[in-house]
């Protein structure tokens, strides 16, 4: 895909017309498969631990999944509890597939830099669900949890100052959410 992507902006660097062009990275989705040098970048043992391992107290029991997404494929348990090397496996696995993705980002963008466009272009990057790594005793998508709902948002624009953040919430709804009569949004 970013091989395809920075064809595309060579191309359209000779239109000189205005442009969109999305670019969609599959990883870090499942099945983890990374570059052996993306998985390298990390030493499994010094991985940090599970933060919230465990399903809150007094959660309802709806709020699990079975982390149906990871158990499918033949290398996981199908059912019960995933071993604490199992655990760190899933986990690097993870964090290679980001890192992969994050090099192919970077090589879109270093092309966008190299082909002149860097400065009239808008760069918007997000992630359309987060993940579960062993948090809230699940691991996958889908779940009311923030570690399901949370994602990157980022945005580059010309002539943006200095990089910032934002405590804002955002939404990918396309339509806006109904306020509630007399209450005014924050």
């Amino acid at each position: 895909m970013a091989s395809a992507a920075i064809a595309k902006l060579r191309e359209l660097k000779k239109t000189d017309e205005p442009f969109f062009l999305a670019v969609g990275f599959i990883k870090p989705h499942t099945p983890f498969i990374a570059p052996k040098k993306c998985w390298d970048l990390y030493d499994p043992s010094a991985l940090p631990p599970i933060a919230n391992p465990e399903l809150p107290d007094g959660a309802p029991a709806i709020a699990r999944h079975g982390s149906g997404e990871i158990r499918r494929y033949t290398d996981q348990p199908t059912r019960g509890a995933f071993t604490g090397e199992n655990s760190r496996n899933l986990r690097h696995a993870y964090y290679a597939c980001v890192s992969f993705i994050d090099a192919q980002l970077g090589r879109v963008l270093d092309e966008l830099e190299r082909v002149e466009l860097e400065d009239e272009t808008i760069v918007v990057v997000w992630g359309d669900h987060g993940y579960h790594l062993g948090e809230q005793d699940m691991w996958g998508k889908v779940s009311c949890f923030e570690n399901a709902a949370r994602v990157p948002l980022i945005v580059r624009a010309p002539g943006s100052k200095r990089p910032r953040t934002s405590k804002a919430r955002a939404s990918f709804r396309s339509s806006p959410i109904p306020r509630a009569p007399g209450r005014a949004l924050p």
